[in-house]
């Protein structure tokens, strides 16, 4: 009787990158796909955002604190 390989599918977040999909077989895995975590989507991913709950496409930061001027209270 011949044997029947199974995939499995399994979502992933990856620091740095954001989440992955993959696929693993008895052949190895496979990346089916990765895409970068923007929560506020203001077109600047999480890790290089410095506001990540308001979105702020310029990134403005003016007292130059890290923190973006949307989430900035002083």
């Amino acid at each position: 009787s011949a044997k029947t390989r199974r995939s499995r599918e399994e979502f992933w977040f990856a620091p740095g990158v954001g989440l992955v999909k993959t696929r693993s077989s008895g052949k190895g895995t496979q990346v089916l796909y990765s895409y970068k975590v923007d929560g506020d989507e203001d077109g600047t991913e999480a890790k290089r955002d410095n506001c990540r709950i308001n979105a702020n496409p310029d990134q403005r930061d003016t007292d130059r604190d890290g923190q973006g001027d949307v989430c900035d209270s002083d």
